[in-house]
């Protein structure tokens, strides 16, 4: 009779925790990845932004847009001009509002023929405003 050893249970225990372990290290880079690439980012959430008012200073061209930052996390904005002949602008610099603060924005050297203005997020493109020529104080 041949004398034949298997391996000892511990050792097929500590193989088969191993093996278990490595292959839930797998499936949870796999979830994670998965998640992240079809999922929308969290920071788009509780997102909300107002322009509060508007107002126009024909002596220095001057416009001054009030918007606040109605959401959770800190936002930056472009702003877009449309004026009445139909042509879009993006005007001057980009500016960051913290979360829950009202901010100025003030654009120098604008025309009086502004028709709307449009704000919009950089990290939430859906997160906008706009406002309308009939709105904006001193037009």
């Amino acid at each position: 009779m041949v004398n034949r050893k298997g391996v000892s249970p511990l050792i097929a225990v500590i193989v088969l925790i191993a093996f278990t372990l490595i292959v839930a290290g797998m499936l949870a880079t796999w979830a994670s990845r998965f998640a992240r690439d079809t999922l929308p980012t969290t920071e788009c959430f509780n997102i909300d932004v107002i322009i509060q008012g508007a107002t126009y200073e024909s002596s220095t061209s001057t416009l001054n847009l009030y918007v606040k930052n109605r959401g959770t996390v800190q936002l930056t904005f472009d702003t877009l001009i449309k004026y009445q002949n139909g042509t879009i602008t993006q005007a001057g610099q980009s500016y960051t509002v913290d979360a829950n603060q009202l901010r100025t924005f003030t654009f120098t050297g604008i025309s009086n023929t502004v028709d709307e203005v449009t704000i919009q997020s950089q990290e939430c493109t859906n997160v906008q405003d706009l406002i309308q020529r009939q709105w904006i104080t001193g037009l």
